[in-house]
């Protein structure tokens, strides 16, 4: 694919650094907001089971996903970010997995875990917390999640919101929620409280207003199902 250098402001010195078949942004300490996948396939996505599917947000990857982790070694919290998609249930459905389609990349991990919430609709954006837990999930390909939750979740008739956030030392690398060529719904939305990035979205905004053109989708990908 073709590879576009975001202009977000305040990065800092830019540089080009590439692992695992990923180019990433990286900005003077070494963080990244962004990884773009230049072979742009995505062998980790898997089809659906209709029969146990709640929700379905796959198969158009556009090749770049955007960080959403909590750096769990101090140094680097500044950079902490979190990614969230809305989703619209037909009818109430307990959730009882999570599958986030994502990419390890400047390093391959292991995560310690990953941290699944679940919010409400407000004003057509992330509300109050219906449930949020920490729990570590299954690993498939680069760095897709099979996260089976202890405690399904069940969620009524309507809009929803979701947030997977991958916990894990910068040390070991970063980890970005792939984006979607196609739109479900509303746009994703990003933050980045403590500013790390410069970015301004120290609370949720949109995420493609945040990170600038380089190329992402407007939605994250991911699964839930019974």
């Amino acid at each position: 694919m073709r590879l576009t250098i975001p202009t977000v402001v305040g990065l800092g010195l830019l540089s080009m650094v590439a692992s695992g078949g990923l180019e990433s942004i990286a900005d003077a300490h070494g963080r990244d907001i962004s990884a773009v996948d230049l072979h742009q396939t995505s062998p980790q996505e898997t089809v659906a089971d209709t029969a146990s599917t709640c929700f379905s947000h796959t198969g158009h990857n556009s090749g770049v996903g955007i960080l959403s982790q909590n750096f769990t070694d101090a140094a680097d919290t500044r950079y902490d970010a979190r990614g969230v998609d809305d989703f619209t249930l037909a009818t109430a459905c307990r959730i009882a997995q999570v599958t986030v389609v994502g990419d390890f990349f400047k390093g391959t991990g292991p995560a310690r875990s990953e941290t699944v919430t679940f919010y409400t609709n407000r004003g057509n954006a992330p509300g109050r917390v219906i449930s949020s837990v920490r729990i570590q999930g299954s690993r498939s390909g680069a760095g897709t999640f099979t996260i089976r939750l202890k405690h399904p979740v069940t969620l009524s008739k309507g809009r929803h919101w979701l947030s997977v956030q991958v916990n894990m030392d910068g040390d070991a690398g970063e980890w970005s929620w792939n984006t979607s060529r196609t739109r479900s719904g509303i746009k994703a939305k990003w933050r980045n409280p403590h500013d790390g990035f410069h970015t301004g979205c120290t609370t949720y905004r949109p995420m493609q207003l945040c990170i600038g053109d380089s190329g992402e989708g407007p939605d994250f990908e991911f699964t839930l199902s019974r």
